[in-house]
């Protein structure tokens, strides 16, 4: 199969490292809140794409970390006066039965990054030692951008550019820690009330960036085949994941990259300012959750797709549709012969009777320019020339 490498641009011919084998590694939530329905796209598109992988018969060893320590998460709990930990615990709940409500299959891991904290100081030590990252005046460690020359390619920006637009950020550099603005933390040195971890350069707690890196690289190698998530991960995220992996491992990090497209709403950006910030909880508990996932699946993975109440109602309707033809045809075929049943011929206005011709299978079809099947059922065409066959030809209509 060919999937669009983000890295490369193009389309490409999917080959895993060890044949019929996929390492993949797809980008988790921050579990500080329920997840909102631009979360619940990258859940279901790689969900599918390791389905039909797995359909083909390959194995597929699929990682999805959970980030439970983090900027948000901390400041969550201070808000509530409980606990980072606290907070991360019940929202990972929270997310995990959304996470089966969508009918998405557990990752074959699902690693937390507090567990891996070890692992993620191996990687610090490494970039130290081998010169890619320094140790500031207040325990801060910063990844040094410049001593990576690939910088950039993923996102392809140009370091140069980055520069001329990192210019403003030199003046509010905190007591100028970092040699460089473009440089980002690895590890933060401990602020009061604050979660932290003892340390070579003192207390402290991971970067976001790093934290994927080790989870990675413990659970799936040092080069995996695949790396999946949002277009918003592109930069800085998933920029500063293949520099401080491939600094720290030497080698490729991942052959491929995925990207799935925006979410918006009634055609604007979501968001909560604008009072249009809808949590999947939120639209499963109006719709179900199949209709979610059923509206996801609707567009190409990488096109933008846009959120509205009638188009979550339509993808409802035309599950229900979907799931009043499957009964009508196992209904029909479990009966071995037509007309040797009583509650058939008992009824004349359903098949199985000599003078009553047999009629095609419920079906739905798209009706064109012109087109006319004699079965479509006028009262029940959607909108954009979609219609609705008569769902019980076989049993009589109504």
């Amino acid at each position: 199969m060919q999937i669009f490498n983000t890295l490369t641009r193009q389309k490409e011919e999917f080959v895993p490292q060890v044949p019929g084998e996929y390492r993949i590694y797809v980008c988790g939530p921050t579990v500080y809140n329920y997840i909102h329905i631009g979360n619940a796209r990258p859940l279901i598109v790689f969900d599918t794409l390791r389905r039909y992988l797995e359909y083909r018969g390959n194995k597929v060893i699929y990682v999805s970390n959970i980030t439970d320590i983090d900027d948000k998460l901390i400041k969550k709990g201070q808000e509530e006066g409980t606990s980072m930990k606290e907070v991360a615990q019940r929202f990972e709940a929270e997310y995990l039965k959304d996470a089966a409500g969508l009918n998405c299959k557990k990752p074959t891991v699902q690693p937390r990054a507090t567990e891996h904290i070890q692992q993620i100081l191996d990687i610090v030590k490494d970039l130290i030692d081998s010169g890619h990252a320094y140790v500031a005046k207040n325990g801060d460690v910063y990844f040094r951008v410049k001593s990576d020359p690939e910088y950039g390619k993923l996102s392809h920006l140009k370091l140069d550019d980055l520069e001329s637009g990192n210019r403003e950020l030199r003046s509010q550099m905190e007591d100028d820690l970092k040699e460089d603005p473009a440089d980002f933390a690895v590890w933060k040195a401990a602020k009061p009330g604050e979660p932290a971890w003892e340390s070579p350069y003192g207390m402290g707690r991971p970067g976001w960036h790093i934290e994927c890196s080790a989870m990675s690289r413990t659970h799936l190698g040092k080069t995996i085949d695949l790396h999946c998530g949002g277009q918003d991960l592109i930069f800085p995220h998933h920029e500063n994941e293949i520099a401080q992996s491939e600094c720290a491992n030497g080698c490729e990090f991942a052959h491929y990259w995925m990207h799935n497209g925006f979410i918006n709403v009634d055609n604007q950006k979501m968001s909560k300012s604008l009072h249009n910030f809808f949590t999947v909880r939120d639209v499963a508990d109006l719709y179900g959750y199949e209709p979610i996932r059923y509206f996801m699946l609707t567009a190409g993975y990488r096109m933008p797709l846009n959120y509205t109440v009638d188009l979550i109602e339509s993808c409802k309707n035309s599950l229900e549709r979907l799931y009043t033809c499957r009964e009508n045809l196992d209904f029909a075929l479990s009966k071995t012969a037509f007309g040797t049943d009583e509650t058939l011929t008992a009824n004349p206005k359903r098949p199985g009777r000599a003078d009553q011709p047999q009629h095609h299978l419920p079906e739905i079809c798209r009706g064109r320019g012109g087109h006319d099947c004699g079965d479509c059922d006028p009262d029940r065409a959607d909108r954009g020339g979609q219609h609705q066959r008569n769902p019980y030809p076989l049993f009589g209509g109504d």
